[in-house]
């Protein structure tokens, strides 16, 4: 008999302890290391939608076509990618389809005609989020969890609409929910619909008009953001005034008053709090600052942008601008 501090092993026992430690150190490391995690793949559709209710889940929709050249980058950079695919693990069900081969279910998803989009559903088929085109995988990830995030609220809303259809209020939180969830597009909707109920509640047809006015902006029709804005100022924007001007600042860019968006924006930029709405300012300031020829003043509100931690979008948006101005200033150079 040999004794290892205090442990007495018998020389025919010596094999089985070797392998017990080998095996005890297998499940150490099996344990502390981390697994990539396989999402649930669904065969179609309603397979998908049938998976979530069975499973308490989301529903993960990618959307490709040979007619779209970013296609296969965003199948193998974005959905191939470990960090995605987990995310796609906790909580989706997911399903890849040809856009064209489902043109219809494409067009009920987003409204209208595509090639590359993704959208997020529950388990009833309601669109909580979408996007169109190319995402790289950290921004990916990111709209998956504000959809997977958002998603009781929606629901919650949803509910409420139904127990009061005719309440403008009740609309107002499905604009809201829908818009946090990352769809503008349905909550552009019920913020139209909350209007048309309550039109003469200040606090319902404020809000509603704000973001009307920014939802047009955005998709530069500076019309409509124009008249949105015009009815906010006659009912009052209590509490919204620096999200009006950072509208403001949008609507001047598309008016092409760069110096006149610069200064609704830096004044917006004042009081903004919310770090969603101060990446939006700060992103058009440094295009106004751009506009305006100093560039100077955009790479250093761009750097601001960088240099305080906004989400993953806002941060390829603003290194984008970086790049893009660099080259032009090489340009000049030359």
């Amino acid at each position: 008999m040999r004794s290892f501090k205090g442990l007495r092993v018998a020389p025919s026992s010596y094999s089985t302890v070797a392998i017990l430690a080998v095996f005890a150190l297998a499940t150490w490391w099996s344990a502390g290391t981390p697994r990539e995690s396989a999402p649930v793949e669904a065969h179609d559709f309603a397979d998908a939608l049938e998976c979530a209710r069975a499973n308490g889940r989301l529903v993960a929709l990618d959307f490709t076509s040979e007619e779209a050249p970013c296609s296969a980058r965003f199948r193998e950079d974005t959905l191939c990618d470990p960090a995605v695919r987990a995310t796609l693990a906790d909580g989706f069900v997911h399903l890849e389809l040809d856009a064209l081969r489902e043109r219809e279910l494409f067009r009920a998803c987003f409204g209208r005609d595509g090639f590359l989009a993704s959208c997020v559903l529950d388990a009833d088929g309601d669109v909580l989020a979408e996007h169109a085109g190319w995402s790289a995988a950290a921004e990916h990830v990111e709209r998956l969890e504000r959809a997977r995030d958002g998603a009781c609220r929606v629901d919650a809303a949803r509910e409420l609409v139904s127990l009061a259809n005719d309440d403008g209020a009740a609309w107002l939180l499905l604009g809201e929910a829908r818009e946090a969830c990352g769809n503008p597009r349905l909550a552009e909707q019920a913020f139209l619909r909350a209007l048309e109920l309550a039109p003469k509640d200040a606090t319902v047809a404020a809000s509603s008009c704000e973001r009307l006015a920014r939802f047009a902006a955005e998709r530069g029709d500076g019309v409509t953001a124009r008249e949105s804005l015009a009815r906010l100022h006659e009912i009052g924007a209590t509490g919204l005034e620096a999200r009006a001007h950072v509208t403001e600042g949008l609507l001047r860019e598309i008016e092409r008053t760069p110096r006149l968006a610069a200064g609704a924006l830096e004044l917006a930029l004042e009081s903004l709090a919310e770090p969603a709405e101060r990446s939006t300012a700060l992103l058009a300031l440094a295009r106004a600052q751009r506009d305006c020829g100093d560039e100077r003043a955009a790479v250093a509100t761009l750097a601001r942008l960088l240099d305080h931690g906004f989400d993953s979008i806002t941060r390829s948006r603003a290194r984008d601008s970086l790049v893009a101005l660099q080259r032009d200033a090489h340009g000049h150079d030359h």
